[in-house]
């Protein structure tokens, strides 16, 4: 018996490390008026498979954490929540990094919705849905990267 929880351990840490394996992880500042500011632990999806699969079967998203998706040179871009069980608020950012639009995606199945900026985006960030509301997070707001 307890050899068997030890192996259901293993297999447990073994798919828990395959799924963050290779992920770029690290923390992004949104800069709102004054001094407001609200730090997210972000994926960063850069090759063509992490931006076509984004959040694609996952079970869920912690609060201030999220996925970026960078473009440059900055274009219009359509995103789309297949496959996805949760839903996102999607923030697109412009060419200079300010707040461009925010969109709520929700689950769905084929026809899924798409979601697109309104023009040409330097940064998408997808964060658990009500993130904007609870933060404030609206026109006025940057994205501060390194």
């Amino acid at each position: 018996m307890k050899r068997r929880i030890i192996l259901l351990s293993a297999l447990l840490l073994s798919a828990c490390t395959q799924l963050s394996a290779g992920k770029v992880e690290r923390i992004i500042t949104l800069k709102g008026p004054g001094e407001r500011q609200v730090e997210v632990s972000v994926e960063i999806a850069e090759t063509p498979d992490e931006i076509e699969n984004g959040l694609m079967f996952r079970e869920g998203l912690e609060n201030s954490h999220g996925m970026l998706f960078r473009f440059d040179p900055p274009r219009t871009e359509a995103f789309w929540i297949k496959n996805v069980s949760f839903p996102l608020d999607i923030i697109f950012f412009d060419a200079e990094g300010a707040f461009e639009s925010v969109q709520t995606m929700v689950p769905c199945t084929d026809p899924c919705p798409i979601y697109r900026s309104i023009g040409p985006i330097r940064a998408a960030l997808e964060v658990p849905a009500g993130f904007t509301a609870t933060n404030g997070v609206r026109p006025g707001w940057k994205l501060m990267e390194e």
